[in-house]
């Protein structure tokens, strides 16, 4: 008789106790990597969002404001509205109730924004001037 080639069960089992266990202590971290990178990213894209509305009222000569709420927040300019959606696990709790843009690209108020999530919050604070956003932990 010939011998034929493969596993057998118990190699198997083994093999796949180990891959479990990596899983088992692998898969939370990506999750929290997973979930911060969804936050930088929000984060990132309201930043973006702030220098083009900076742009857009400069160079159209009309005021553009943000319009935010819990779960989302709108670009409102004269010729279109744009809504962007926050990240699962990410909601916003005390904002004012717009921010707006002169027609030279600068805040009227200073503003500030307060985001929570399930290991803590981030704060945007808007000072006067050009609409820079420093963003704390």
């Amino acid at each position: 008789m010939s011998k034929q080639g493969g596993f057998t069960l118990l190699e198997l089992l083994i093999v796949l106790t180990i891959t479990s266990f990596v899983a088992l202590f692998a898969l939370p971290k990506m999750y929290q990597s997973l979930t911060y990178q969804g936050h930088r990213h929000h984060l990132e894209l309201f930043s973006s969002d702030i220098f083009y509305i900076q742009n857009q009222a400069l160079f159209t000569a009309k005021s553009i404001e943000i319009k935010p709420n819990k779960e989302k927040y709108w670009i409102i300019s004269s010729t279109k509205q744009t809504e962007r959606i926050y990240p699962d696990d990410l909601y916003l709790t005390y904002y004012p109730a717009k921010t707006i843009f002169t027609t030279r690209g600068v805040l009227k108020t200073p503003a500030t924004y307060t985001y929570r999530h399930s290991n803590g919050q981030y704060t945007v604070t808007f000072p006067f001037g050009k609409g820079r956003e420093y963003v704390t932990e």
